[in-house]
C-alpha cells in the first residue's frame, strides 16, 4: 500500500482505529506505553510532552488499560467510547509509526517497511 503524504497515512489508521475494535485497543495500548510511569499509575497527565493520552482522557482511557490488561477484553460500551477517542490520537500514531520505520519514503510516496 503506498501513501502520498504523511496526512494520507494517518487518514488510513484513524479509519482503522476509529471503526475496527482490535486496531482500536492496540492503538490505545500503544498510547499508554508512552505514558510516564506515574501517568499509568495514577490515570493523570503531569507532563505535556507531546506523547501519551491528553488531559481530558487520561482517567477513562487508563481504566481501559488496565482493564483490558487484566482481563483481555472491553465492554461493548468501552469499545464505543474508546472508537470516539481514539481518532485523535492518529497523528501521533502516525509519528510513533514513521519514527519507528513502519512507514518508509521512497521518493514522493510512503509505503509499509517490509519486514
Amino acid at each position: 500500500m503506498e501513501f502520498t503524504s504523511k496526512k494520507a497515512i494517518e487518514k488510513a489508521i484513524r479509519d482503522q482505529i476509529t471503526t475496527n475494535p482490535r486496531q482500536a485497543i492496540k492503538a490505545m495500548l500503544r498510547i499508554f506505553e508512552y505514558q510516564t510511569l506515574s501517568e499509568q499509575i495514577g490515570g493523570f497527565v503531569k507532563n505535556d510532552n507531546g506523547v501519551g493520552f491528553m488531559v481530558f482522557d487520561s482517567e477513562i482511557l487508563t481504566s481501559f488499560c488496565n482493564q483490558y490488561m487484566k482481563k483481555g477484553q472491553l465492554s461493548e460500551k468501552q469499545i464505543d467510547i474508546l472508537f470516539k477517542k481514539i481518532g485523535k490520537y492518529a497523528s501521533q500514531l502516525t509519528r510513533l509509526a514513521i519514527e519507528n520505520g513502519i512507514y518508509v519514503k521512497n521518493g514522493k510516496t510512503w509505503t509499509i517497511a517490509k519486514k
